[in-house]
């Protein structure tokens, strides 16, 4: 697939509240692929390739069950937008083609995912109380500005 966009989904504003990027509201996917296999009830999504050339990039393999999930991807990162991160080379830890890079496994079911990835986050954030303390209140500001729309 080429030309693809993404907008309009909660976790894409809360991506914008993290990390203070307005351009996190839309992806334009300048590449999306992936080989999928399918058999009964198991299906398995190999050389998967998502990017926003200049925002992210996604590349791995996922196993999908009717009650399992699995799989790991490598999810790279401009560094930009990583700045909202102190340490954030101790999670995102390897530089290639201008993103940073972290191996984030998948476990769980298609309905429940459970990446591994906020783990690491939070714990760079215990690191440094002032980057969580900046988390926390862009969060805060975003909640009490959708509470006053109602």
């Amino acid at each position: 697939m080429e030309g693809g966009k993404v907008e309009g989904l909660e976790v894409l504003q809360k991506l914008v509240a993290l990390t203070k990027r307005k351009s996190l509201e839309r992806l334009e996917l300048s590449e999306c692929s992936a080989e999928i296999a399918w058999e009964r009830s198991r299906g398995e999504v190999k050389n998967i390739s998502i990017e926003d050339k200049g925002k992210f990039r996604i590349e791995g393999n996922v196993s999908l069950g009717q009650s399992s999930l699995g799989g790991m991807v490598q999810l790279g990162v401009v560094p930009e937008y990583l700045e909202w991160l102190q340490h954030a080379d101790e999670v995102f830890a390897h530089a290639r083609g201008g993103y940073r890079w972290t191996t984030v496994h998948l476990s769980g079911t298609p309905d429940k995912p459970g990446p591994d990835l906020s783990p690491r986050i939070l714990e760079a954030l215990k690191e440094s109380p002032g980057a969580f303390l900046g988390v926390f209140l862009r969060q805060l500001g975003e909640w009490l500005e959708q509470k006053s729309r109602l």
